[in-house]
């Protein structure tokens, strides 16, 4: 059983600011609501931003440098605010702030927190069960932090003793780069990296062991292993990643050799994300790569994404893209894609664009202000019943057999290799994360995009960033359905008109205030 409690970084940065207070050394208590979700033999806790649970002094019937109390009348308004809120998680934050690292439960805590449980159990559930005008029925997952200067520890107080606690493992700030913290209390190892030295040794000069070993721990779905993908998933190994999701329903045809890393003509015919996993176990001893041999929208996929700290992906169309946007929003998990696309005239021209999703911090591809989809294409694909994208999406290569196959496969090398340094990037902090980036081989355009040159956070009416923002397994992720005949027709057609339009999914926004010269985004 492995535990993971994911959190927001600009509601962990509020929780620090207000319990790690050194012109106030007293012990504090707060609360934040949560959500659980279990993904096989892993619990994960998703605590989205919200407004957290502070007191004054004066909601405390006793504070000092090393207990704290609070008013019963003041926890009950706490637990009547849980109880009409669809939360099933609470947890209880205090501080050791008097220590600079190290810190664990102490005795009070455990007798605080076991009273805590029992309260939880024997009287609160019950009275949901018995009072639906109070709040809906559910069982609730009570949860502890105790931060101290530098660190911090914590735990689930199990419902099956009352002494019994569940040792967080890992607790992810999810921000602008990424941050795994180790509970002082967890089982996790804290040792050595799991990369070999000798493969990484030239790694050694420029990324530090702490962001080796966040990789090799960080387990990465990957959607889409075809010509961008089987280069990500070869690029992801080299650069640290040993443990990997990898989802695609296509197999290996013999158009895509001409862009599929590694690919040769016996592999004809073959799942391309079984034939990735073998080629990078075979690269990396002690790798761990799932094999998702089916759709994004199916049932494995969806409990496999559920495993998973991180997505990438090398897609083909914008329904998996608006999919794995939600999914990043409700399950707080950072999303990475890339695409490129190969206009075939009136003149040739090469462009490519990566994004990036971080929950809370960046804005997603439904508030974005730079167009990254076609959403008419996307509420086709969603309103109509079908099993496929409505139409194939810009992102990936149009295709025309007068364009040769080594400029495909060179476009497909170019984005990789900027995803994979933006992905580096995002583990070892060297600079502000890329939220966007797109090229013009024809136009001489390349623009990268950070919160340095250009901000683009939330939207407040953006349904995925409010609504959906951390809801976990409680709302269904968008998915076509359909039958086989109607989902033909209507992908000839949208084929049909993308060959009449040479017109991509994601067509420059006229009024793009990134675009000044040429008046045209990827």
């Amino acid at each position: 059983m492995n535990t993971t409690l994911r959190i927001c970084a600009a509601l962990f940065e509020t929780l620090k600011r207000y319990h790690l207070d050194k012109d106030l050394p007293v012990e504090k208590l707060s609360y934040v609501f949560g959500r659980r979700v279990q993904a096989g033999d892993r619990t994960i806790l998703l605590i989205p931003n919200q407004a957290p649970v502070l007191f004054a002094p004066d909601c405390f019937v006793h504070q000092s440098g090393g207990h704290v109390s609070l008013d019963p009348a003041v926890f009950n308004a706490v637990l009547v605010e849980f109880a009409a809120s669809d939360w099933d998680v609470i947890v209880n934050v205090h501080d050791h702030w008097f220590s600079h690292g190290g810190t664990r439960f102490s005795a009070v805590d455990d007798a605080d927190d076991v009273a805590f449980g029992r309260y939880l159990r024997e009287r609160f559930e019950p009275m949901l069960a018995h009072h639906p005008e109070i709040g809906a029925a559910r069982a609730v997952t009570l949860a502890a932090l105790v931060l101290d200067q530098t660190g911090l520890d914590g735990r689930i107080v199990s419902a099956e003793g009352a002494t019994s606690f569940l040792p967080i493992d890992t607790v992810q700030v999810i921000g602008e780069h990424a941050r795994r913290m180790v509970p002082n209390g967890s089982r996790t190892e804290h040792g050595a990296p799991a990369a070999p030295d000798e493969v990484h040794a030239r790694h050694a000069d420029f990324i530090a062991p702490e962001t080796v070993r966040a990789l090799a721990h960080t387990r990465i779905a990957l959607v889409g292993c075809g010509g961008l993908g089987s280069i990500i998933g070869e690029g992801l190994v080299r650069l640290g990643a040993r443990c990997l999701v990898l989802v695609d329903d296509d197999r290996v045809d013999v158009t895509n050799l001409n862009r599929w890393q590694g690919g040769r003509m016996q592999d004809v015919g073959r799942h391309k994300a079984q034939l990735l996993a073998e080629r990078l176990t075979d690269f990396i001893t002690g790798a761990e790569v799932e094999v998702v041999a089916g759709s994004l929208h199916s049932e494995q996929a969806r409990l496999a994404l559920r495993r998973c700290d991180l997505l990438i992906g090398g897609l083909d169309n914008d329904v998996a893209r608006v999919t794995l946007n939600r999914y990043a929003a409700q399950y707080l998990v950072p999303y990475f894609d890339a695409g490129v696309r190969v206009q075939a005239g009136p003149c040739v021209d090469f462009q490519s664009r990566y994004f990036s999703v971080l929950p809370g911090t960046t804005g997603c591809l439904e508030c974005t202000r730079t167009n990254l989809i076609d959403r008419e294409a996307v509420t086709l694909a969603l309103h109509d019943p079908l099993t496929r994208t409505a139409r194939k999406a810009a992102g990936y290569v149009a295709d025309a057999p007068e364009l040769s196959a080594p400029s495909v496969y060179a476009l497909n090398l170019r984005i990789s290799s900027l995803l994979l340094t933006e992905l580096l990037n995002y583990f070892a902090g060297y600079r502000r994360t890329a939220t966007t980036y797109y090229d013009s081989w024809r136009n001489d355009l390349a623009r990268r995009f950070d919160g340095d040159s250009f901000e683009d956070r939330p939207a407040e009416d953006c349904p995925v960033c409010s609504y959906y923002h951390g809801r976990g397994d409680s709302e269904p992720l968008p998915a076509p359905g359909g039958d086989a005949e109607r989902i033909d027709r209507v992908l000839a057609q949208a084929d049909a008109f993308a060959r009449d339009n040479n017109n991509a999914p994601t067509a420059p926004a006229h009024d793009c205030a990134l675009c000044a010269t040429p008046p045209q985004c990827l």
